[in-house]
């Protein structure tokens, strides 16, 4: 009998082992074969059935078995038939098979050992070949999650022209312009930025894009809104973009600052046919002066050369006369006195006068040689 059980069924594998190492790279080949080797010598250690059969039969009978005894060690299985035909027929197993079959299954673990240990073996040779190549395996059907990082709207700047409409007559005809300007990282590979805009704080959005080049940094877009000044100054709107893809972001909300001014109230003399409304300014005959915002006027021309209007402002007698200081320096105007209401400015080249205790009524002249 062979000193190794077991070596010649497996003689055949251990050469088809030790032929597979020549798949691997020099520096791993010693791995290869030591593995195989050590394959091979567990799977010849396991023992031979029949032998551990006959060891188990020659134990004395004064020791306790783990095994059964029955009256035949030949046959594998037969029935017992010493009971009458009516009781049903029952397998007995004799020493011989219950041995057979326990260390049978004993060898099919072992087996199924050797087995495992040696994918585990084969699993570190390749492990150890692919780390060495620097290469790796992927399922047929993996999908790459990875996706572009650089490209991200980082910042979206608003601005807004005209930036104020304060002093503009309630009912005049306007446009306002909303620019947004995207910033995305440097050296990103470009790509589209979807939004929304809205010029009336989120209450009505229109979608709208921007492309954005390979390296490109920032871009602008411009959306606008137009029509007539609403005496309840619900427009112009807050001004702004959502930004929905690559990414999320939401920009700041700006809207012109100020309100438009409604028209005054103004008596029957500034609506006939002499009266002009939505006046800002009046042509003097020394340069032009300037008005509040929605004025309305009338010529009041009197003897000895004077000449003038009565006006109609929106405000307050006070609001209006600091209006009048104001703005009159930027005109070329400078103050010479202020008495009783009455207030003298001169040009280069004459003087006017105005005085105002109502401002749906006051009054603006200057005289001129007869």
């Amino acid at each position: 009998m062979n000193d190794e059980p077991n070596s010649l069924n497996h003689h055949q594998q251990r050469e088809e082992l030790e032929a597979d190492t020549t798949a691997f790279p020099p520096e791993l080949e010693a791995l290869a074969r030591r593995l195989t080797a050590d394959g091979a010598y567990w799977q010849s250690r396991l023992p031979d059935p029949e032998l551990v059969t006959e060891r188990v039969r020659a134990i004395p009978e004064g020791r306790p078995s783990l095994l059964p005894t029955t009256s035949s060690e030949e046959d594998i299985l037969m029935f017992d038939d010493s009971n009458s035909s009516s009781q049903s027929s029952r397998p007995v197993y004799t020493e011989r098979s219950r041995a057979a079959s326990i260390w049978q299954r004993l060898g099919s673990l072992a087996a199924v050992a050797v087995v495992l240990a040696l994918i585990g073996s084969a699993a570190v040779v390749f492990y150890s070949h692919n780390q060495h190549t620097g290469k790796t395996s992927t399922p047929a059907n993996s999908t790459s999650t990875t996706g572009s990082t650089g490209f991200t709207v980082t910042a979206v700047t608003m601005s807004v022209s005209p930036t104020s409409i304060s002093g503009m007559a309630c009912g005049t005809n306007t446009t306002v312009t909303y620019t947004a300007v995207f910033q995305v990282p440097a050296g990103s590979p470009g790509g589209t930025v979807q939004f929304t805009y809205t010029v009336n704080n989120g209450r009505g959005v229109t979608p709208a894009k921007v492309t954005f080049s390979a390296g490109e940094t920032s871009t602008s877009y411009s959306f606008k809104w137009s029509g007539p000044l609403p005496a309840d100054h619900t427009y112009p709107g807050l001004g702004g973009v959502q930004v929905s893809s690559p990414n999320q972001y939401t920009s700041k909300l700006l809207q012109p600052t100020g309100q438009c001014v409604p028209p005054p109230n103004c008596g029957s003399n500034f609506t006939g046919p002499m009266g002009k409304s939505n006046q800002s300014s009046l042509q003097t005959a020394y340069g032009k002066a300037p008005l509040p915002p929605v004025s309305s006027t009338v010529p009041d021309d009197a003897a000895g050369g004077i000449r003038g209007f009565d006006i109609c402002s929106p405000g307050t007698a006070s609001s209006v006369t600091a209006y009048m200081e104001q703005q009159l320096p930027a005109y070329g105007w400078t103050l010479v006195s202020k008495s009783g209401g009455l207030e003298t400015w001169k040009s280069s080249t004459g003087t006017i006068y105005w005085s105002v205790s109502d401002p749906l009524d006051w009054h603006f002249y200057w005289r001129v040689s007869a």
